[in-house]
């Protein structure tokens, strides 16, 4: 069968934008993999700020805000910048460092449980360990109070029997913020997840700097930052006991 004219051009253009958009696609995923090559260096850097911040006492800097027996949370104000660092201690009982790290990283069981990343999705997946993620946190008066969203790289690695997962900002123009919402910036955060002292306990350790921006002042961002801080490490607990009953119930979740 003979194809007109018409029908020849049809196809060869298909053909053309075809290949054009697999060598965009081949083009961008090199650069990609250059890019995270590239950035060795500044990865390396943030999670060893992570663990110096974990591991600095209170005579460094850090005023406690609440301590129990189970969780820690200290404040720390840098000259870095007005808005202060927060640090957090949990320890979690009858869970393990994979259920922990399940619990934080894996994006559908996380949304049935955070009550503060709202909408959580992975918007790039590099690798199994390093991706950019997408949630915004709620606004109690949205007519006061725009809603903010955050856009950020996210790494983890593994060091024998203990995981960290770091986090920082990443600049997406392509991802428009929409309307009256505001776009947070998040200067380091982050995790080291080993064992407890006992057996069956995982010590949780979590660090967040987020400016939320906009016209909150510093100050009120300070105040409330701990107390978002303390729920969400309740939260996480909860999450990891709910992780063991549905696993008991032969309910399996899977990355």
């Amino acid at each position: 069968m003979e194809l007109d004219k018409k029908t020849v051009i049809y196809v060869g253009g298909a053909l053309i934008i075809s290949a054009a958009i697999y060598y965009l696609y081949c083009k961008t995923l090199k650069k990609t993999n250059h890019d995270i090559n590239q950035n060795q260096p500044k990865l390396d850097c943030k999670f060893r700020e992570l663990e110096i911040l974990i591991s600095e006492g209170t005579n460094e800097g850090w005023n406690e805000i609440k301590k129990t027996d189970t969780f820690n949370v200290y404040k720390k104000d840098t000259g870095d910048s007005p808005i202060a660092i927060i640090k957090a201690f949990i320890i979690i009982k009858d869970t393990s460092i994979e259920d922990v790290h399940f619990a934080i990283w894996d994006g559908d069981f996380r949304r049935s449980w955070d009550s503060v990343a709202q909408d959580f999705q992975v918007i790039e997946k590099v690798d199994d360990q390093n991706d950019v993620i997408y949630f915004y946190a709620k606004s109690p008066v949205p007519w006061l109070v725009s809603n903010r969203e955050f856009v950020q790289h996210r790494m983890y690695r593994r060091d024998g029997d203990k995981i960290m997962i770091v986090y920082w900002s990443a600049d997406r123009p392509d991802r428009a913020v929409p309307e009256n919402w505001v776009r947070a910036n998040t200067i380091i955060s982050g995790y080291i997840i080993e064992k407890g002292e006992n057996p069956g306990e995982v010590k949780v350790n979590f660090i967040t700097q987020n400016d939320v921006k906009g016209s909150i002042p510093p100050q009120l961002i300070n105040t409330y930052a701990p107390i978002k801080a303390l729920n969400w490490v309740k939260e996480l607990g909860k999450a990891c006991k709910l992780l063991q009953n549905n696993r008991h119930k032969g309910i399996i979740h899977e990355s």
